[in-house]
């Protein structure tokens, strides 16, 4: 995981909302409920602000090193139309340009 500065609270939250998830998967799958962990890149937002102003968001968006919040809602709306026999337990959705690194490609592995 690449952590950076002041990042304790943010490494903390994404491991425990993925062992919640986990959780959550076995209480209620039995009952024909299924739960998905969704792990989108970094998203062009307010969250970004003061580090990334719109200006710098723009230009990462055109240069495919970071979403949209379009790009999330299409995930989501994929997830109910699998057959009910599967369950996707894990859904990472990153920006294009960033696929091929790893470390910081990956939400789960940076904060």
């Amino acid at each position: 995981m690449i952590l950076g500065p002041s990042s304790t609270v943010c490494a903390g939250i994404k491991s425990g909302i993925a062992g919640f998830a986990e959780a959550l998967r076995r209480e209620l799958g039995p009952k024909g409920i299924r739960v998905s962990l969704i792990e989108p890149g970094k998203v062009g937002s307010n969250m970004q602000y003061p580090d990334v102003p719109d200006e710098k968001q723009r230009q990462m968006i055109a240069a495919e090193q970071m979403l949209r919040g379009e790009d999330i809602a299409a995930g989501v709306e994929f997830l109910p139309t699998q057959p009910t026999r599967s369950v996707i337990q894990q859904l990472v959705i990153v920006p294009r340009a960033l696929e091929g690194n790893s470390d910081t490609a990956h939400p789960s592995r940076s904060c």
